[in-house]
């Protein structure tokens, strides 16, 4: 399948499913000043558009265990890009749980035994 169809067929249920569930469970109100209609606009490119029709398009070009390792990465780039923006502090428990996920990433990510022995059997 063409991967910027892909993401472009994953935008648009996602955002029908979005409004959907707005009409559903929420109330619908617009923004009333300029600033606020900037920040849905550059949130819905930036962050869904760009995200959602991108991302097919780059998987296309990487392996599978790259795409896991960083997507098992995002608490951890969340927690540091919250500390450098935002200045939130992590307590004792939030260190301890990225720590768990470093570790744990990187685990999943050693070359097994089998798939070193395959690699020295090919050379």
């Amino acid at each position: 399948m063409d991967a910027f169809q892909l993401g472009i067929f994953q935008l648009g249920f996602a955002s029908i499913y979005a409004a959907i569930g707005n009409l559903i469970f929420g109330t619908v109100t617009l923004p009333n000043g300029a600033v606020e209609w900037f920040s849905i606009l550059g949130l819905a490119v930036i962050c869904s558009a760009y995200g959602f029709v991108v991302q097919p398009i780059a998987q296309k070009y990487t392996t599978p265990e790259s795409t896991g390792f960083l997507f098992s990465l995002e608490p951890v780039f969340s927690a540091i890009f919250a500390f450098i923006f935002l200045s939130e502090i992590m307590g004792g428990q939030g260190y301890l749980g990225a720590l768990l996920i470093l570790i744990g990433v990187l685990i999943a990510n050693l070359p097994s035994k089998k798939q070193m022995i395959l690699e020295e059997m090919k050379e």
